[in-house]
């Protein structure tokens, strides 16, 4: 059994003839996979939306995200957790029908980019999907890896990252602290969180050896 772990551009939604999240939203994760056929995508999903879109919720879910119904779990500030049955019958999720591999979450957007994994226990699963998935721009091809069948469904597609480091490195990225020179201070991301620059340094450390270890370890 392989998985892949594959990044295409955020823009790609826009070549599906689906709307532009990210003028509302700024980060999307789909945490678990409840139904996905022809006709639903029934997930749980984190969304964090852009100061002051989380007022317009409902009409953004309906209309923005297509959904049938919804229960929202959780909320605080301007990120929600819920549950969400969107309609499948076109836009972004039916290229992922196949008999050939399943889409796993988690599944991640960002303004910049889309990742994601395929499990099948296909030995020719590369070949199939990069076949099936030509229709993606900037295609890339971030992991190939081969698990015992026994434990893929429990298998972690990202870096085992907290919450909080989840935050802070979204934050940090976002802002230009990994671009060189850096476009933002350690002091400036401690503000934003309140916290002091050592706590920033110590979250962003731990999450980059979480990171390298996971990709390269």
């Amino acid at each position: 059994m392989r998985i892949l772990k594959i990044k295409v551009p955020s823009k790609t939604i826009l070549d599906f003839g689906l709307p532009n999240y990210f003028d509302v939203v700024e980060y999307i994760e789909v945490l678990q996979i409840f139904e996905y056929d022809s006709n639903n995508f029934f997930a749980m999903n984190k969304i964090i939306f852009k100061k002051g879109k989380i007022e317009e919720i409902d009409k953004l879910l309906r209309e923005l995200f297509f959904a049938k119904s919804y229960q929202i779990l959780e909320k605080k500030s301007n990120e929600i957790l819920c549950i969400m049955k969107q309609r499948n019958n076109s836009g972004f999720w039916p290229t992922f029908l196949s008999k050939s591999f399943a889409l796993i979450p988690p599944i991640v957007f960002d303004r910049d980019s889309i990742v994601f994994g395929v499990i099948s226990k296909d030995e020719n699963l590369l070949n199939t999907v990069l076949d099936q998935m030509k229709i993606f721009k900037s295609m890339e091809l971030l992991s190939v890896v081969n698990v015992d069948e026994k434990i893929a469904n429990s298998m972690n597609m990202m870096p085992n990252l907290t919450n909080r480091q989840k935050e802070i490195m979204f934050f940090a990225t976002r802002n230009g602290y990994f671009k060189i020179p850096k476009k933002i201070a350690t002091k400036r991301i401690a503000e934003h969180f309140q916290v002091s620059p050592s706590a920033i340094l110590n979250h962003i450390q731990k999450a980059e050896k979480k990171t390298m270890e996971y990709f390269f370890g």
